[in-house]
């Protein structure tokens, strides 16, 4: 499946798939404005298990971008081209991890 982006019409939850990548969006009851995404599923093989995402993984950064709601993670994957190599950071066991993600040219 050729990866267009969000721009061309692919959806948040087409481009998760497409990357083997399932995440929770969680707000912060107390600041709507605050949340975390919480890695909840990855795919064996997945270009996200090889760039090293891991199970209960919080995406801080996605492409530079900082994530804490849903609108932040829906903008995050509308940048998203083919062929880009994306630059996550999370926060695992308290430590932050930069991990790099190449997306498909095609």
């Amino acid at each position: 499946l050729p990866i267009a982006g969000l721009a061309a019409g692919m959806s948040c939850d087409a481009l998760c798939r497409l990357l083997g990548l399932e995440v929770t969006v969680q707000a912060n009851t107390a600041n709507p404005e605050d949340g975390i995404v919480e890695v909840t599923g990855i795919a064996s093989g997945s270009l996200a298990e090889r760039a090293g995402l891991r199970l209960n993984d919080i995406i801080e950064k996605w492409n530079r971008r900082v994530v804490l709601t849903v609108a932040d993670w829906e903008a995050a994957l509308a940048q998203c081209t083919p062929g880009q190599s994306i630059r996550v950071v999370v926060l695992r066991g308290g430590q932050r991890k930069l991990l790099m993600l190449s997306l498909p040219s095609k």
